[in-house]
């Protein structure tokens, strides 16, 4: 989520007021990879407090002359300056109000997470003031009003933990009574104490190399909040206490989210010819994958090569997953794995099962290239807020990069491939690179991903003239990688309009997913994947939220999905359903007539989220969907 920070000191510090400049800055340009759509600081000084925050990146707040003016007014007394990068989640950046800080009479806050019982809060408290779409208001008020009533800070601030269900970090300055306060339920907020200065961060990496590049800092110790903990001190004489914050362990019936009601619209652009075609593709007599799937054959008894080559899921087992935890489960509580966290059905169990059942403490991670949908952050911080782990995430520059999606997928509308379709998606791999880096970050050389054996989708690269690969997708051999390679060069040398500002980034995606060291454990190669036990576990224990649009919980935290999925069904007549549901069937989960039924209905256009993903990146929907439409269909060749 966001990247919060900041810096305290008073005229005992030995610490310059340009140290503490420094300082600040590094934070700030750290913080970076958090979000950065928006920035702002709050400086508090003689008991005032002056807000500054703009809808830029850090790099150019930290150049406007009114965020510099807030330094000159730092003297002798006690200060502080606290700040926030943002990546947007809920209210418009444009709108400054929705920017942070945000601030009621004497309190100020930064927030990092989501409050996903927000709409329910505000209906809670009629009585309170709504000035802003963000979510973070909504704190602010629970805390000011309980103070309004003769609540003390410690009071209030629990309050809020008591009623905020979802993760949430904050830095909360009270200019009347001259504190702050640090508070955590998930343990993403890292601090340091050092001779009369106070530094934090969302992240014990930002903290220490801010400080590491200030000589005059010295020796300093950097402490985790831990979760469920908060920390107050006062800004004068720097006394400080941690204590206990209090939270529901769920939230009650009348705060949850109400699931918007299922929009049913029905969109057709196709000819009763294509949708007959369509319907009566040839397909396995086993399984469910039809004639276009690349590479099939089907024998006398109409069986595809992919059933009879099919080597049934091998489990390491239960055991197996408690000796590795035990292996790698260190002693000193410090995080002993990392875990892939896209938001996701999967990876929300993964996280589940390693943090309760196996007693790992783990460190979730999430790249943010700018398609994570809100669903998938709301239940990112259900699961955060409520199990206590530690969330980093790392945001791409999250406009550039919806840029590079645009133009991409503008020069593919000029020459419609389908094995070029995951040039749409390249964005995203940088997933890689920076897991790798997190878990050297924290040390650890154990991390997780959560995608099930299950979910093969070799059919894309299949696209590109690659057979299926047996293993994980991404293990394919160096002939393969530079065929596909080969692949993609004579598709950009026939559409020129791909040579965009997107190519360096796409070459470094063709890097992360093919060369880069994939030194993963996958969750669901010791365990058996149970999508009823799955659904029902992240329900009943976190409220986890399902989407509007669709009944299957797959894909829903994925922002592309619906596009793209769209395309393949348009022009081949099948999804990566189909060939989940073929697995299903080969691992006998599920019947052949069941996983018709079911694709049938997974199959059917997301309009509604097809459309928000128009309007995210930017292009014209209608044109999209007709030149998609407008493609030769494979089931129509004969």
């Amino acid at each position: 989520m966001c990247g919060i920070f900041g810096t305290f000191g008073n005229q005992s510090s030995p610490l310059s007021r340009n140290d503490h400049k420094n300082i600040f800055e590094e934070l700030f340009m750290e913080s970076n990879i958090r979000g950065g759509e928006a920035s702002g600081v709050a400086a508090i000084y003689d008991n005032e407090v002056n807000i500054f925050k703009r809808a830029e990146s850090p790099s150019k707040f930290l150049k406007n002359k009114k965020y510099r003016q807030l330094w000159n007014k730092f003297d002798q007394g006690p200060y502080g300056i606290i700040g926030h990068t943002r990546m947007v989640t809920n209210g418009e950046q444009g709108l400054n109000s929705n920017n942070q800080p945000v601030s009621s009479d004497e309190v100020v806050a930064i927030h990092n997470g989501i409050v996903v019982n927000v709409d329910d809060l505000w209906k809670a408290h009629p009585d309170y003031s709504k000035n802003t779409d963000v979510d973070t208001e909504v704190i602010v008020r629970i805390v000011t009003e309980s103070l309004y009533q003769g609540a003390s800070v410690q009071q209030s601030v629990n309050k809020a933990f008591r009623e905020v269900y979802g993760m949430t970090n904050l830095c909360l300055l009270f200019s009347k009574f001259d504190s702050a306060v640090l508070a955590t339920n998930n343990g993403s907020l890292y601090y340091c104490i050092t001779d009369s200065n106070l530094f934090f961060a969302s992240e014990y990496r930002f903290l220490r190399e801010s400080l590491e590049k200030v000589s005059s800092v010295g020796e300093f110790r950097a402490e985790k909040l831990e979760p469920g903990t908060a920390l107050l001190f006062n800004l004068g004489t720097f006394k400080h206490t941690i204590f206990n914050i209090e939270t529901d362990s769920a939230p009650s019936e009348d705060s949850k989210i109400e699931a918007q009601k299922e929009k049913k619209r029905k969109i057709s652009d196709e000819s009763d010819e294509i949708a007959f075609c369509r319907d009566n593709m040839k397909r396995c007599t086993k399984c469910i994958l039809p004639e276009t799937m690349p590479f099939i054959e089907f024998d006398e008894h109409g069986v595809c090569n992919f059933c009879r080559n099919y080597s049934p899921i091998q489990l390491k087992g239960h055991d197996a997953l408690v000796e590795l935890a035990q292996r790698h489960k260190k002693t000193d509580g410090s995080p002993d794995c990392v875990v892939a966290f896209s938001g996701g059905r999967d990876s929300s169990y993964g996280l589940h099962y390693l943090k309760k059942e196996l007693g790992l403490n783990p460190v979730a991670y999430t790249y943010d290239w700018g398609m994570v949908t809100d669903l998938a952050r709301r239940n990112q911080s259900r699961l955060c807020g409520k199990l206590g782990v530690e969330h980093i995430l790392v945001s791409a520059d999250i406009k550039t990069k919806r840029s590079y999606v645009r133009k991409n997928l503008h020069a593919w509308l000029k020459d419609p491939d389908l094995g070029m379709v995951p040039i749409l998606m390249a964005g995203d791999k940088q997933y890689f690179y920076y897991a790798n880096r997190v878990a050297k970050d924290f040390n650890t050389d154990l991390t997780f991903f959560c995608g099930n054996p299950m979910e093969k989708t070799s059919f894309k690269s299949g696209f590109c003239g690659i057979p299926e690969n047996q293993t994980w997708y991404y293990n394919v051999s160096i002939f393969q990688k530079f065929r596909m390679g080969f692949y993609y060069l004579k598709h950009y040398l026939r559409s020129p309009s791909y040579f965009n500002a997107s190519l360096v980034d796409t070459l470094f995606a063709y890097y992360a997913s093919y060369f880069l060291p994939h030194n993963y454990e996958l969750f669901f190669d010791y365990l058996p994947w149970n999508e009823e036990q799955i659904n029902s576990t992240l329900k009943s224990e976190y409220d986890w939220e399902f989407a509007a649009d669709t009944d299957n919980s797959w894909r829903i935290g994925d922002g592309t999905a619906a596009f793209y999925n769209y395309i393949y069904y348009t022009i081949a007549g099948f999804t990566e359903f189909d060939t989940f549901k073929s697995i299903q069937i080969r691992e006998e989960l599920i019947d052949r007539q069941s996983a018709l039924d079911e694709v049938s209905i997974a199959n059917t256009p997301r309009f509604d989220s097809i459309r928000e993903y128009a309007r995210v990146i930017g292009f014209d929907f209608d044109y999209a969907v007709s030149r998609i439409s407008s493609v030769p269909k494979l089931y129509m060749k004969n």
